[in-house]
């Protein structure tokens, strides 16, 4: 779209032009009034006795009035074509040729400049219906263009919310994990050489790799915050942020958009990492269970025995602690992005994301790409 500079200056020469063609419409049409005046006013009258009609029918005229009439038309010089017009309204009589009166070369200018200021009048309102369009769409555009960054901003303002809510309730969530972890390493100085040592060393070790999930989570959580906040900031340069209500229907619904796709996203991630911890600190129980999977979807007859296996398996102390810890990790997740558990399970685990998204979504993840594209300082 070109400024609105370019449109302004294109409206004034459109105008002036129009206005000139206007100007000298009136200049032709009051020459022609005048030149019709003239024409009049010099024009020979003729009375209603003197027409070929109401004439008296003259006597035949003698022999030298023949031969001075055959003279005088000799010597008559015809008019050139295009400057005589012949009356052929009479019944009676011979056609009387009236001659038109010359133009002069003033009005035969007039009259051609007319056909060319005719033109740029033609021109002059081209160019200022089209300037006028160009105008009115780019008011709309620049006006649709608004309302979607202010979308985009409570979009990203949303998903910024979001993780650094996540970032903080990952924190607290550490906490807790460190109190557990002094906790074992105390029970396990305390059982040193008895049958519960090698149980309690694995418990803490369970614990201190459950943290460094934690943290690895947090870490990603505090730079897809900064993230988000530098995108939400360069939306928001744009507009006037303290114009935004928040309670607006479709800014709220931008904003729960944003904090719903960012928990969701937030999930997506930890789950295959929570599989691969627990795959990792647990196999026997892992293996344990896709057996009993496999024994009860095909109604093998060891299934019975593999329950009892898997029972046996879960009494372990390091198992019951690690199911715990992300269980409650789990159940915790929607309590730290600020929503009802119940809304939080229909939404976040069973509400497929949009493969294509509203333009605002698109212009804030246009937005948060080139942010993360630019070098990070350090």
């Amino acid at each position: 779209m070109y400024p609105l500079t370019v449109y302004s200056i294109l409206a004034v020469v459109g105008l002036s032009l129009v206005c000139r063609g206007i100007a000298t419409e009136q200049v032709v049409a009051a020459a022609a009034k005048s030149n019709s005046e003239e024409t009049v006013s010099t024009g020979i009258g003729e009375s209603a006795e003197a027409s070929p009609v109401n004439r008296p029918r003259p006597k035949p005229p003698s022999g030298d009035a023949k031969r001075a009439n055959s003279v005088a038309v000799a010597n008559t010089i015809i008019p050139r074509y295009g400057e005589a017009s012949v009356d052929d309204t009479q019944r009676r009589g011979l056609a009387r040729v009236t001659p038109r009166p010359r133009l002069r070369k003033s009005q035969r200018r007039s009259r051609s400049l007319s056909r060319r200021q005719r033109l740029l009048y033609k021109v002059g309102a081209v160019i200022i219906a089209v300037v006028g369009a160009a105008i009115a769409f780019k008011t709309w555009y620049a006006k649709r263009q608004y309302e979607l960054r202010e979308r985009a901003f409570c979009y990203t303002r949303g998903r910024a919310d979001v993780a650094q809510a996540l970032v903080d309730g990952l924190l607290t969530e550490r906490h807790k994990v460190n109190i557990l972890i002094n906790r074992a390493r105390q029970e396990e100085s305390e059982a040193k050489g008895t049958a519960e040592h090698r149980e309690l060393v694995k418990v803490r070790e369970a614990l201190e790799d459950f943290d460094l999930l934690l943290e690895k989570q947090r870490q990603n959580a505090e730079a897809q915050w900064s993230d988000l906040a530098t995108a939400a900031a360069e939306i928001g340069n744009k507009i006037d942020v303290r114009t935004i209500v928040r309670t607006d229907p479709d800014k709220a619904q931008a904003s729960e958009e944003g904090r719903l796709y960012q928990a969701k996203h937030f999930w997506q991630q930890l789950q295959p990492e929570e599989e691969a911890l627990r795959g990792q600190l647990l196999p026997d129980v892992v293996r344990l269970e896709g057996e009993v999977r496999e024994a009860r979807d095909r109604d093998l007859p060891s299934l019975s025995m593999l329950y009892e296996q898997l029972k046996e398996a879960n009494r372990r102390r390091v198992v019951s602690t690690v199911d715990d810890q992300l269980e409650r990790l789990n159940r915790q997740l929607p309590h730290i992005v600020g929503m009802d558990p119940d809304y939080a399970e229909e939404h976040i685990l069973y509400t497929q994301l949009p493969l294509r998204g509203p333009a605002y979504v698109r212009m804030s993840e246009d937005v948060l790409r080139q942010v993360q594209a630019e070098p990070k300082q350090t």
